[in-house]
């Protein structure tokens, strides 16, 4: 059981990691964490908007840039 919940967890990083990385990719540095809060507002329930304020957290993190709009 331990084990099942560790797994899940490493893959909700891996995604969030791999989401992270896309919006760098496809938004750039400096509009990707814009895009991922943006993200969050459209997002229909509770585990997509903790999903992506996940992702907005690792592009701060990655970037080491924050835009407060």
């Amino acid at each position: 059981m331990i084990l099942r919940w560790f797994r899940r967890r490493q893959e909700a990083r891996r995604l969030v990691q791999a989401d992270a990385e896309a919006l760098i990719r496809d938004y750039g540095p400096e509009d990707a964490y814009l895009a991922a809060r943006q993200f969050k507002r459209g997002a229909r329930n509770s585990r997509s908007a903790a999903h992506s304020r996940r992702v907005a957290r690792a592009l701060v993190r990655m970037t080491g840039k924050i835009v407060d709009y």
